[in-house]
């Protein structure tokens, strides 16, 4: 069976870090306030005439930046980082806590179309993208914590 590429493990625990630190960002939403930075800008709303202005400079509040990128990075790091022991078993484990986690976003997510409207939607549409992610990060080390104890209950 071709294995995944992985990062290395010790990687996952800044992942964890980055979680944990962007979780405590957008916690403290009103607590203080970043200052404001000029960041590059792409100016989708331009005539073709204009190509020119695609890109521009101006000055924005990065905090929702940061805490999007920072839920990113670090759920990705911490998806892509092997095990201490990265086997078959963990490839299946992994390719199941995929599935389910694909498989429950999209049904939360229809039914939550289905019974939420107005406004309240938005934050569910910004929402749905980091679910299946950690949905999965959830559900592959229950899975994992679950067949360690269940090994450990047999003597395996």
């Amino acid at each position: 069976m071709k294995s995944l590429i992985l990062i290395p493990h010790r990687f996952k625990i800044f992942g964890w870090i980055l979680l944990l630190l962007t979780t405590l960002l957008h916690l403290s939403k009103n607590s203080f306030e970043l200052p404001r930075v000029k960041v590059l800008v792409l100016n989708i709303y331009i005539h073709y005439s204009e190509i020119l202005s695609l890109f521009s400079f101006e000055e924005n509040d990065i905090k929702t930046t940061l805490v999007i990128a920072g839920y990113s990075l670090g759920s990705l790091i911490i998806i892509c980082s092997k095990e201490k022991i990265e086997d078959e078993f963990i490839s299946i484990l992994r390719l199941n806590s995929l599935l389910w986690a694909f498989v429950l976003n999209n049904v939360a997510f229809i039914f939550l179309t289905l019974t939420v409207y107005g406004t309240e939607y938005l934050s569910i549409i910004a929402w749905n993208p980091y679910t299946t992610s950690f949905l999965y990060i959830t559900i592959f080390h229950f899975m994992l914590i679950k067949n360690s104890y269940y090994s450990y209950k047999n003597g395996k």
